[in-house]
């Protein structure tokens, strides 16, 4: 999770916020960006570059992003964070290493 937050953070902007959510889930909140999905394919990409070296040799690392954007029909966190998280689910489902989103 350090690695996560270390890429995470290196690519975010002064107002972009990340968290843990669970275990293996964690919440990025982007408040002024309107291309969370490019944002997010950015970040999975960041971590497609980076393998962790083990005694076995390099371990490539994947991430999956369900995104959710604030619009007239989400208010609340709880709305985003149910949108985000059915996403997510369909990414874990149809394949991992993905971002979806409103336009997937």
């Amino acid at each position: 999770s350090l690695l996560f937050f270390g890429c995470v953070q290196n690519a975010l902007g002064a107002n972009e916020l990340v968290a843990r959510l669970d275990a293996e889930e964690f919440v990025i909140l982007l408040p002024n960006a309107s291309i969370t999905e490019a944002v997010a394919q950015r970040l999975r990409m960041a971590f497609g570059n980076m393998p962790i070296s083990t005694s076995t040799g390099p371990v490539e690392i994947t991430v999956s992003f369900g995104v959710a954007q604030l619009h007239a029909n989400t208010t609340t966190v709880s709305d985003l964070l149910a949108i985000a998280n059915y996403r997510m689910n369909s990414v874990i489902h149809e394949g991992r290493n993905r971002v979806m989103g409103e336009s997937s």
